[in-house]
Protein backbone atom coordinates (compact mmCIF):
# COMPACT_ATOMS: atom_id res chain seq x y z
CA UNK A 1 0.00 0.00 0.00
CA UNK A 2 1.12 3.37 -0.73
CA UNK A 3 2.06 5.79 1.80
CA UNK A 4 0.17 9.13 1.62
CA UNK A 5 1.32 12.23 3.35
CA UNK A 6 -0.95 14.93 4.92
CA UNK A 7 -0.25 18.44 4.92
CA UNK A 8 -2.24 20.70 6.91
CA UNK A 9 -2.02 24.68 5.75
CA UNK A 10 -2.85 27.87 7.51
CA UNK A 11 -2.74 30.51 4.76
CA UNK A 12 -5.29 29.89 2.19
CA UNK A 13 -3.07 31.68 -0.75
CA UNK A 14 -0.60 28.96 0.23
CA UNK A 15 -3.31 26.39 0.04
CA UNK A 16 -4.80 27.65 -3.45
CA UNK A 17 -1.43 27.70 -5.20
CA UNK A 18 -0.14 24.08 -3.60
CA UNK A 19 -3.86 22.63 -5.16
CA UNK A 20 -4.70 24.87 -7.76
CA UNK A 21 -3.68 22.67 -10.39
CA UNK A 22 -5.16 19.22 -9.24
CA UNK A 23 -8.19 21.41 -8.15
CA UNK A 24 -8.87 23.23 -11.81
CA UNK A 25 -7.72 19.98 -13.90
CA UNK A 26 -11.55 18.71 -12.67
CA UNK A 27 -12.98 22.47 -12.29
CA UNK A 28 -16.92 21.82 -12.68
CA UNK A 29 -16.20 18.93 -9.87
CA UNK A 30 -14.11 21.35 -7.71
CA UNK A 31 -16.48 24.79 -8.09
CA UNK A 32 -17.63 24.95 -4.29
CA UNK A 33 -14.18 24.33 -2.81
CA UNK A 34 -12.13 26.80 -5.39
CA UNK A 35 -14.86 29.31 -4.96
CA UNK A 36 -14.71 29.15 -1.61
CA UNK A 37 -10.29 29.51 -1.91
CA UNK A 38 -10.38 32.79 -4.42
CA UNK A 39 -12.95 34.23 -1.95
CA UNK A 40 -10.67 33.71 1.19
CA UNK A 41 -7.65 34.79 -0.38
CA UNK A 42 -9.23 37.72 -1.56
CA UNK A 43 -11.15 38.16 1.90
CA UNK A 44 -14.28 38.99 0.44
CA UNK A 45 -16.30 38.05 3.23
CA UNK A 46 -16.40 36.56 7.26
CA UNK A 47 -15.67 33.03 6.48
CA UNK A 48 -12.66 31.84 8.40
CA UNK A 49 -10.65 28.64 7.43
CA UNK A 50 -10.85 25.79 9.97
CA UNK A 51 -9.19 22.81 8.35
CA UNK A 52 -7.29 22.95 4.73
CA UNK A 53 -5.22 20.04 4.06
CA UNK A 54 -3.51 18.14 0.94
CA UNK A 55 -2.86 14.64 0.62
CA UNK A 56 0.42 13.82 -1.48
CA UNK A 57 1.34 10.35 -2.58
CA UNK A 58 5.09 9.05 -1.36
CA UNK A 59 6.00 10.08 -4.98
CA UNK A 60 4.79 13.78 -4.15
CA UNK A 61 1.92 13.85 -6.76
CA UNK A 62 -1.48 15.77 -5.69
CA UNK A 63 -4.04 12.90 -4.92
CA UNK A 64 -6.82 14.74 -3.08
CA UNK A 65 -7.15 18.14 -0.93
CA UNK A 66 -9.96 18.64 1.94
CA UNK A 67 -11.36 22.03 3.01
CA UNK A 68 -13.33 23.22 6.28
CA UNK A 69 -14.76 26.58 6.94
CA UNK A 70 -16.26 28.20 10.33
CA UNK A 71 -18.71 25.70 11.45
CA UNK A 72 -19.46 24.22 7.93
CA UNK A 73 -18.82 20.25 7.14
CA UNK A 74 -15.52 19.87 5.58
CA UNK A 75 -15.50 19.21 1.81
CA UNK A 76 -13.77 16.65 -0.14
CA UNK A 77 -11.73 16.77 -3.23
CA UNK A 78 -11.86 14.16 -5.87
CA UNK A 79 -10.03 11.38 -4.03
CA UNK A 80 -8.99 8.19 -6.11
CA UNK A 81 -7.35 6.60 -3.43
CA UNK A 82 -9.11 4.94 -0.37
CA UNK A 83 -5.92 4.97 1.51
CA UNK A 84 -5.73 8.08 0.50
CA UNK A 85 -9.10 8.82 2.34
CA UNK A 86 -8.00 6.23 5.51
CA UNK A 87 -4.76 9.08 5.90
CA UNK A 88 -7.11 11.93 5.73
CA UNK A 89 -9.80 10.67 8.27
CA UNK A 90 -7.12 9.97 10.43
CA UNK A 91 -5.55 13.56 10.29
CA UNK A 92 -9.35 15.29 10.38
CA UNK A 93 -10.00 13.63 13.26
CA UNK A 94 -7.33 14.07 15.18
CA UNK A 95 -7.55 18.14 14.21
CA UNK A 96 -11.17 18.21 14.29
CA UNK A 97 -13.01 14.98 16.43
CA UNK A 98 -16.29 17.10 16.79
CA UNK A 99 -16.28 17.40 12.99
CA UNK A 100 -20.11 17.88 12.27
CA UNK A 101 -20.71 16.06 8.67
CA UNK A 102 -18.63 16.11 5.15
CA UNK A 103 -19.69 16.42 1.60
CA UNK A 104 -17.63 14.86 -1.06
CA UNK A 105 -17.76 13.16 -4.17
CA UNK A 106 -20.09 10.07 -4.12
CA UNK A 107 -17.36 7.12 -3.47
CA UNK A 108 -14.90 9.46 -1.47
CA UNK A 109 -17.12 10.68 1.21
CA UNK A 110 -18.54 6.52 1.63
CA UNK A 111 -15.18 5.73 1.67
CA UNK A 112 -14.39 8.46 4.63
CA UNK A 113 -17.37 7.89 6.47
CA UNK A 114 -16.56 4.05 6.35
CA UNK A 115 -13.06 5.17 8.15
CA UNK A 116 -14.53 7.59 10.57
CA UNK A 117 -16.90 4.97 11.82
CA UNK A 118 -13.32 2.43 11.89
CA UNK A 119 -11.83 4.95 14.21
CA UNK A 120 -14.85 6.49 16.11
CA UNK A 121 -17.66 4.15 16.09
CA UNK A 122 -19.70 7.21 15.19
CA UNK A 123 -22.82 6.94 12.51
CA UNK A 124 -23.57 8.91 9.95
CA UNK A 125 -26.66 10.13 8.08
CA UNK A 126 -26.58 11.34 4.56
CA UNK A 127 -28.89 13.98 4.74
CA UNK A 128 -28.65 15.31 1.06
CA UNK A 129 -27.77 13.58 -2.20
CA UNK A 130 -26.99 16.01 -4.64
CA UNK A 131 -25.75 16.10 -8.82
CA UNK A 132 -22.97 18.71 -9.76
CA UNK A 133 -24.16 20.27 -12.87
CA UNK A 134 -21.85 22.27 -15.85
CA UNK A 135 -23.44 24.68 -18.00
CA UNK A 136 -21.52 26.27 -21.22
CA UNK A 137 -24.01 26.95 -23.68
CA UNK A 138 -28.15 27.91 -22.83
CA UNK A 139 -30.56 26.22 -24.45
CA UNK A 140 -33.62 28.10 -26.81
CA UNK A 141 -36.52 28.22 -24.94
CA UNK A 142 -39.32 29.94 -23.11
CA UNK A 143 -37.91 33.04 -20.14
CA UNK A 144 -41.46 33.77 -19.43
CA UNK A 145 -43.51 36.79 -18.57
CA UNK A 146 -42.49 39.41 -16.09
CA UNK A 147 -39.26 41.47 -16.23
CA UNK A 148 -35.96 40.39 -14.60
CA UNK A 149 -33.42 42.83 -12.54
CA UNK A 150 -30.42 42.47 -10.11
CA UNK A 151 -31.61 42.60 -6.71
CA UNK A 152 -30.61 45.55 -4.57
CA UNK A 153 -30.16 47.19 -1.07
CA UNK A 154 -33.84 48.17 -1.31
CA UNK A 155 -34.97 44.44 -1.34
CA UNK A 156 -33.03 43.43 1.32
CA UNK A 157 -36.43 43.48 4.03
CA UNK A 158 -38.43 40.40 1.11
CA UNK A 159 -34.82 38.69 -0.15
CA UNK A 160 -33.75 37.77 3.54
CA UNK A 161 -36.73 35.82 4.77
CA UNK A 162 -36.57 33.93 1.25
CA UNK A 163 -32.62 32.97 1.43
CA UNK A 164 -33.93 31.60 4.89
CA UNK A 165 -37.19 29.77 3.59
CA UNK A 166 -34.04 28.12 1.11
CA UNK A 167 -31.58 27.22 3.39
CA UNK A 168 -34.98 25.90 5.51
CA UNK A 169 -35.37 23.66 3.01
CA UNK A 170 -32.08 22.68 0.52
CA UNK A 171 -29.38 23.07 3.78
CA UNK A 172 -30.00 21.26 6.63
CA UNK A 173 -26.59 21.28 8.06
CA UNK A 174 -27.20 25.67 9.00
CA UNK A 175 -27.74 26.69 12.12
CA UNK A 176 -29.19 29.87 13.21
CA UNK A 177 -31.05 30.36 9.75
CA UNK A 178 -32.27 34.13 9.95
CA UNK A 179 -28.82 35.39 10.84
CA UNK A 180 -27.27 33.23 8.40
CA UNK A 181 -29.15 34.44 5.59
CA UNK A 182 -28.66 37.90 6.46
CA UNK A 183 -25.07 37.44 6.19
CA UNK A 184 -25.17 35.93 3.11
CA UNK A 185 -27.49 38.86 1.89
CA UNK A 186 -25.24 41.10 2.96
CA UNK A 187 -21.83 40.19 1.93
CA UNK A 188 -23.53 38.53 -1.64
CA UNK A 189 -24.61 41.93 -2.45
CA UNK A 190 -21.76 43.87 -1.25
CA UNK A 191 -19.35 42.68 -4.19
CA UNK A 192 -18.91 43.07 -7.72
CA UNK A 193 -21.80 42.68 -9.72
CA UNK A 194 -20.50 40.01 -12.13
CA UNK A 195 -18.68 38.15 -9.29
CA UNK A 196 -21.77 37.57 -6.72
CA UNK A 197 -25.31 38.74 -6.68
CA UNK A 198 -29.15 37.86 -6.75
CA UNK A 199 -31.45 38.21 -9.77
CA UNK A 200 -35.76 38.55 -9.27
CA UNK A 201 -38.17 37.65 -11.61
CA UNK A 202 -41.43 40.50 -10.74
CA UNK A 203 -44.63 39.98 -12.60
CA UNK A 204 -46.57 43.70 -11.86
CA UNK A 205 -43.63 44.41 -9.60
CA UNK A 206 -43.96 41.98 -7.66
CA UNK A 207 -40.72 39.43 -6.84
CA UNK A 208 -42.06 35.46 -7.89
CA UNK A 209 -38.39 33.82 -7.97
CA UNK A 210 -34.65 34.28 -7.22
CA UNK A 211 -31.33 33.38 -8.79
CA UNK A 212 -28.25 33.84 -7.25
CA UNK A 213 -24.44 33.55 -8.34
CA UNK A 214 -21.51 33.27 -6.43
CA UNK A 215 -18.29 31.49 -6.33
CA UNK A 216 -16.27 32.59 -8.88
CA UNK A 217 -13.56 30.10 -10.12
CA UNK A 218 -11.00 30.21 -12.94
CA UNK A 219 -13.44 29.61 -15.98
CA UNK A 220 -17.02 29.80 -14.37
CA UNK A 221 -19.15 30.77 -11.09
CA UNK A 222 -22.08 28.55 -9.12
CA UNK A 223 -25.72 29.48 -9.13
CA UNK A 224 -27.12 29.44 -5.95
CA UNK A 225 -29.95 29.74 -4.37
CA UNK A 226 -33.09 29.18 -6.89
CA UNK A 227 -35.98 29.73 -4.97
CA UNK A 228 -39.41 30.11 -5.72
CA UNK A 229 -42.04 30.73 -2.72
CA UNK A 230 -43.95 27.63 -2.64
CA UNK A 231 -47.47 29.44 -3.74
CA UNK A 232 -45.97 30.42 -6.81
CA UNK A 233 -44.13 27.19 -8.14
CA UNK A 234 -45.74 25.29 -11.05
CA UNK A 235 -45.50 28.35 -12.83
CA UNK A 236 -42.37 28.36 -15.16
CA UNK A 237 -40.58 30.94 -13.17
CA UNK A 238 -37.60 28.88 -12.15
CA UNK A 239 -36.89 27.95 -15.59
CA UNK A 240 -36.99 31.31 -17.34
CA UNK A 241 -35.38 32.71 -14.31
CA UNK A 242 -32.38 30.30 -14.65
CA UNK A 243 -32.46 30.42 -18.31
CA UNK A 244 -31.69 34.19 -18.40
CA UNK A 245 -29.27 34.21 -15.60
CA UNK A 246 -27.08 31.72 -17.26
CA UNK A 247 -26.77 33.22 -20.52
CA UNK A 248 -26.40 36.51 -18.38
CA UNK A 249 -23.19 34.83 -16.82
CA UNK A 250 -21.92 33.31 -20.05
CA UNK A 251 -22.12 37.54 -21.40
CA UNK A 252 -20.49 38.76 -19.35
CA UNK A 253 -17.44 36.24 -19.91
CA UNK A 254 -17.56 33.51 -17.96
CA UNK A 255 -16.92 30.11 -19.41
CA UNK A 256 -18.66 27.77 -17.19
CA UNK A 257 -21.77 27.88 -15.33
CA UNK A 258 -22.09 25.09 -12.27
CA UNK A 259 -25.12 24.25 -9.92
CA UNK A 260 -25.78 21.59 -7.09
CA UNK A 261 -29.35 19.95 -6.99
CA UNK A 262 -30.95 18.01 -4.89
CA UNK A 263 -31.35 14.44 -6.60
CA UNK A 264 -34.57 13.73 -4.65
CA UNK A 265 -36.49 16.25 -6.98
CA UNK A 266 -36.63 15.17 -10.15
CA UNK A 267 -38.51 18.49 -11.28
CA UNK A 268 -35.82 20.84 -10.84
CA UNK A 269 -33.43 18.23 -12.05
CA UNK A 270 -35.18 18.23 -14.96
CA UNK A 271 -35.37 22.58 -15.10
CA UNK A 272 -32.14 22.26 -15.62
CA UNK A 273 -31.56 19.74 -18.15
CA UNK A 274 -33.62 21.75 -20.61
CA UNK A 275 -31.99 24.71 -20.07
CA UNK A 276 -28.81 22.85 -20.80
CA UNK A 277 -27.04 21.58 -17.70
CA UNK A 278 -24.91 18.45 -17.92
CA UNK A 279 -24.75 16.38 -14.98
CA UNK A 280 -20.64 16.11 -13.50
CA UNK A 281 -20.76 14.69 -10.29
CA UNK A 282 -22.99 12.78 -7.74
CA UNK A 283 -21.72 14.08 -4.24
CA UNK A 284 -23.47 13.07 -1.08
CA UNK A 285 -23.60 14.90 2.44
CA UNK A 286 -23.26 12.89 5.97
CA UNK A 287 -24.06 14.33 9.07
CA UNK A 288 -22.20 12.52 12.07
CA UNK A 289 -23.71 11.10 14.81
CA UNK A 290 -21.60 11.10 18.41
CA UNK A 291 -21.16 7.42 19.67
CA UNK A 292 -21.69 9.07 22.87
CA UNK A 293 -24.78 11.38 22.41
Amino acid sequence: MLDFQIARHREPQRFLDETGDYLVAQEASHNLMLGLLLALCEQQNSIQPRYMATIRSAKGGMVGAALRTDQHNLILSVIPDEAAITALAADVLAEDPELPGILGPKESAALFVAKWHAFTEDLAVCEVKERIYELTAVNPGPTGNGSVRRVGLEDVSWLVPWVADFMEEALPEVDDVSNRAKQAVEQRLARDPKQGGFMVLEENHEPCCIVGYTGPTSTGIRVAPVYTPKNLRGRGYATGLVRQVSQQLLDWGYQRVFLFTDLSNPVSNQIYLNVGYRPVLDVDQYRFQRRNS
